[in-house]
């Protein structure tokens, strides 16, 4: 699936705070590692949330996605 908020929406937080909670919930579940497919131009956002790009780029859907991840610390 795909993280998505509405147009009138962004520049609130949104997906920052639904992926910190998801993050949250996945540490309850012991989780220590998650993993990614970004499309390039949110890169961005994910790194400022502390994930990590990792091999090269590669389209998706005629879109370019890079592969991302992150270490869940407790």
């Amino acid at each position: 699936g795909r993280l998505a908020v509405r147009k009138s929406c962004r520049g609130r937080q949104y997906g920052e705070r639904l992926v910190r909670e998801a993050e949250g919930w996945l540490r309850g579940l012991h989780v220590k590692r998650l993993a990614l497919s970004a499309q390039v131009r949110v890169r961005p956002f994910y790194e400022k949330l502390g994930y990590t790009a990792s091999g090269d780029e590669y389209l998706d859907e005629y879109c370019p996605h890079i592969h991302m991840e992150k270490e869940l610390t407790e």
